[in-house]
């Protein structure tokens, strides 16, 4: 008499097997994802406060004078494949409503995993989306794990109103929820800056 294979065994086995890997796939595509969001997901596990604080500075508006250039620093951190190309739109109340002008220099660097540059900086290009935004690409900027980003604009007039940053992936297959917004307060030429 041939006996039978202990098949109740042999599923909990293959179940097992499969489920040892508990770390996700490695995207196929780059993943854009914001430097705080980043932090956001490594922190706040050990901390609820470290929302609560990032929260607060956002909060803070930057102060400028009108007849000034104002400067936009952000970083995008990739959490999927290396790639190149990459798309940035600036938009949001402090351009619509004429607080700051159209960009006069973005530039951008791609950075390894080490903080180490990876080539030289670029220089983005930007043109009027036709929604009182602006859009630009680069298509010959090689990346892997951060992109570094500065907007130069000129103040312009004196009030509060958010600016905006989006940076897309050129790569169709890839993905981003990388937006970065800053709170301006632009003070009129002999004004002095709040406390």
């Amino acid at each position: 008499m041939r006996a039978m294979p202990n098949f109740p065994l042999l599923v909990i086995s293959m179940l097992v097997i499969s489920g040892c890997s508990s770390a996700p796939p490695t995207p196929k595509a780059p993943v854009f994802v914001s430097f705080g969001a980043e932090q956001r997901t490594r922190v706040e596990p050990a901390s609820d406060q470290f929302g609560k604080i990032t929260d607060k500075l956002a909060a803070i508006p930057q102060e400028a004078y009108s007849g000034t250039d104002v400067n936009l620093n952000d970083t995008v951190v990739n959490t999927g494949a290396s790639s190149k190309g990459i798309r940035v739109m600036l938009k949001g109340p402090a351009f619509t409503e004429g607080l700051l002008g159209g960009p006069t220099s973005v530039s951008a660097i791609a950075l390894d995993s080490a903080g180490t540059a990876q080539g030289s900086k670029v220089e983005v290009v930007m043109a009027p989306d036709g929604n009182e935004g602006y859009i630009g690409t680069v298509e010959d900027m090689p990346y892997t794990k951060q992109i570094n980003i500065t907007v130069t604009t000129p103040a312009k007039k004196g009030g509060t109103g958010e600016a905006q940053m989006f940076v897309y992936p050129l790569d169709k297959a890839g993905s981003s929820s990388a937006g970065f917004s800053h709170l301006m307060t632009i003070h009129n030429d002999g004004s002095e800056p709040t406390e």
